[in-house]
């Protein structure tokens, strides 16, 4: 039984509202106690007594700074709980850090993790990819107490109320299925266009997110004034979101960052080959599946083409918002090492950029054509089609993810309730903050 914030009329499964449990702008107001009485309640009036386990999704992400207290009230009565993490606040999101710092925590990073990261052998986690799960083994947590549990794979779209014919110019074309927001490095996006004048390449929808919007446009404009007539954006505003992923030739991602990275998987299930930015950190646990991804992960130019003065100072000054947002202190190396992780054999990753400099760099290429020749020029390989889809179909559908549930929940059941310690949550904050991590395009620019 699910108990969640709000109604789901397409939800199949049984459900029970508790208001409580709402985002934090949106959910009532009552304390931590109060709640934690109305979830027991409503779990013993569906199972006639109290659960044998709570599974709770992101209550770390500080959306609703009641659940991390619920569930720290719950690790001390010695109740098995399974904590699913899908994202982290600690990995660019310093407003939901610093609210659930300052409401609950008293502005202590070792309190706030008696919260989010509680210890005792009844209290598990589970995690998307390795690379968390290497984490939270770093933060302290027990090998066995750490489970890797991948997002189900399932491409099942419904058919919208708009256009399904495409136009002549979506004869042959790119897709990009995303909202355009930063991380998702429209820059790069465009850059594969003047790559590829022979392409269209098109995105589905802008962000939603009134702060991000501005930015967006700012990519639009500069697509219009360079003339850049084989790039189109928010292609599904007007057009059917399955006619669009039907006919596109490939599907496209130059994302800089991902919780589980579904873009790697998901294409496969439609026919459709894949092409541009690889995340090593992500894809390692597909590419152990035997995935096979022809991409690229650094998309490297000339350093000279900027002005390193201004690109140091402004890498400084954005690095130290970004620390300092967590209220943690640079190390005297830090920027030195940011900067080694940028700079390889005189050559600069355009992905690190904002796109203020990702700008520039087009506006260069603009001006300068035959220079464009530096780059690799991306192409889909079909030949994986088959092969991958066998791996995603096998390995990622619902019935592995629901065979490694079930063995997570009966090895949670079965574990021994201890007293309640907690993770170093500094040590967890400084993996997400390591220098090489470090991306303009993750760091809030408000």
């Amino acid at each position: 039984m699910v108990l969640t914030g709000e109604s789901s009329p397409d939800f199949k499964y049984p459900y029970r509202v508790i208001p409580g449990l709402q985002y934090e702008q949106k959910r009532p107001n009552l304390d931590a106690n109060q709640l934690l009485i109305e979830l027991k309640q409503a779990a013993k009036d569906y199972f006639g007594s109290s659960p044998d386990l709570w599974h709770f999704h992101n209550h770390s992400l500080g959306k609703n700074t009641l659940i991390p207290q619920v569930i720290l009230k719950l690790a001390r009565e010695k109740v098995p709980l399974l904590l699913h993490i899908h994202d982290f606040a600690e990995d660019g999101r310093p407003a939901n850090y610093q609210l659930m710092l300052n409401t609950f925590a008293q502005g202590k990073p070792e309190r706030l993790a008696q919260y989010l990261y509680p210890k005792a052998e009844h209290v598990h986690y589970a995690v998307l990819t390795s690379r968390d799960k290497s984490f939270l083994h770093k933060a302290g947590a027990n090998s066995n107490q750490v489970h890797l549990l991948a997002n189900p794979v399932e491409v099942d779209f419904t058919l919208e109320k708009r256009e399904r014919v495409l136009p002549q110019e979506l004869s042959s074309f790119w897709l990009y299925p995303t909202r355009a927001i930063r991380r998702k490095n429209i820059g790069e996006f465009i850059l594969l266009a003047m790559l590829c004048p022979d392409i269209v390449l098109a995105t589905t929808r802008g962000p939603e997110n009134p702060f991000f919007r501005p930015i967006f446009e700012r990519w639009k404009n500069f697509v219009q004034t360079r003339n850049l007539n084989n790039v189109l954006f928010e292609l599904a505003l007007k057009y059917d979101f399955v006619a669009l992923l039907e006919k596109a030739k490939a599907i496209v991602s130059t994302s800089i960052s991902e919780g589980f990275g579904l873009v790697f998987l998901e294409p496969w299930l439609k026919s459709k080959p894949l092409v541009g930015r690889d995340l090593p950190e992500i894809t390692k646990d597909f590419k152990e599946k035997g995935l096979r991804l022809d991409l690229y992960h650094r998309f490297s130019f000339p350093l000279d083409w900027l002005d390193q003065q201004y690109l140091r100072a402004k890498m400084t000054q954005v690095r130290q918002k970004q620390v300092q947002a967590y209220q943690i202190s640079p190390s005297p190396s830090d920027f030195e090492e940011v900067w080694q992780s940028f700079v390889c054999d005189q050559q600069i990753d355009f992905g690190r950029l904002d796109e203020e400099l990702q700008q520039m760099v087009l506006d260069f290429l603009i001006k300068n054509p035959a220079q464009k020749t530096i780059f690799p020029q991306p192409r889909p390989e079909p030949k994986w089609i088959e092969h991958n889809q066998k791996i995603v179909q096998t390995e990622f559908g619902l019935s592995k993810y629901k065979t490694n549930l079930l063995t997570t929940y009966n090895q949670i059941i079965h574990s021994k309730c201890t007293d309640v310690d907690s993770l170093d949550a500094v040590v967890l904050l400084k993996e997400f903050l390591a220098p090489h991590r470090f991306n303009f395009l993750k760091v809030d620019c408000r």
